[in-house]
């Protein structure tokens, strides 16, 4: 009963979910390159997801204040007294400690000193950027860009590589209408806690035809994968196209018909369009 007690605090500071996505991400960046399930792709889904659980303990110790009074946020482990702050950085520091011997071991001294660096971005940069400005999200965006590439590299590609930097650009671009509509499903929130949002100082207006813009952006950019050599099997390339269209489809309608915008539904079919992007990579790559 502990033990299940234990767990759920932990899946609720790592943000489990969150962090085996992240992993996830790594994974199949690997898999890009060897084109098979290698140990190497293993250790670095382990070593990527202890990063981004030990990042995530440590967001939740910093912005302990801002959760304890959101609604979205409110019933996090710190601010419910489940973990005290000083738990909190313990486990943060273990989770650290571990992600780096897992990657350093597992895979090699890149990938370990990415996966440092993002964590570094993400603590140090992103979390208190946010506080002061709405264009914190760019920021925030690169964390999204290099998991692939810490796979990418653990299985001995180059970090130049235009391929996987194609896969990181199309991360990058996704995220940023990702954290908008985020945002702006939770604005009431973001008001609240005085913490800058994008759609809180631009015109509303214009919040529908930017969106799409970077929907645009991030859909384009997968149109270029099989001109690269990511997708090249015929049946995934239709796949590709017609989600493309779907997408760009989908949210052209917000902005084109003046259909109010549902940001729920629009995360989720956000979410959906980079996970289907992701199988079909991977696909891809084990064919």
């Amino acid at each position: 009963m502990r033990i299940s007690y234990s767990f759920r605090i932990f899946t609720k500071l790592s943000r489990l979910g969150l962090s085996v996505a992240i992993a996830f991400s790594s994974f199949t960046g690997a898999l890009l390159y060897t084109h098979s399930l290698t140990a190497s792709a293993i250790f670095t889904f382990i070593g990527v997801f202890l990063l981004s659980s030990a990042a995530s303990a440590l967001n939740q110790y910093q912005e302990r204040d801002l959760d304890n009074i959101m609604s979205r946020t409110h019933n996090r482990p710190i601010p419910t007294g489940q973990v005290s702050p000083k738990s909190a950085m313990l486990i943060t520091f273990f989770l650290t400690l571990s992600g780096i011997e897992v990657l350093y071991w597992g895979a090699s001294l890149i990938p370990m000193l990415l996966g440092v660096f993002n964590m570094v971005w993400y603590n140090l940069v992103y979390t208190p950027l946010k506080r002061r400005t709405s264009f914190a999200l760019l920021a925030g965006s690169v964390n999204g860009a290099i998991p692939p590439i810490i796979g990418w590299t653990a299985a001995g590609g180059n970090i130049t590589d235009w391929q996987i930097i194609l896969v990181a650009s199309f991360m990058f671009l996704w995220q940023i209408p990702h954290f908008w509509l985020l945002s702006i499903r939770y604005a009431d929130d973001y008001r609240h806690a005085k913490i800058p949002s994008f759609n809180l100082v631009v015109n509303k207006s214009l919040i529908n035809p930017i969106l799409f813009i970077w929907v645009l952006c991030s859909a384009f950019s997968t149109m270029l994968f099989p001109y690269f050599g990511l997708i090249t099997f015929s049946g995934l390339t239709f796949a590709l196209m017609l989600l493309d269209i779907s997408i760009i489809g989908y949210f052209a309608l917000i902005v084109f018909n003046k259909r109010i915008l549902k940001p729920r539904v629009a995360f989720l079919v956000l979410t959906g369009f980079q996970t289907v992007i992701f199988i079909l990579l991977i696909f891809q790559a084990t064919l």
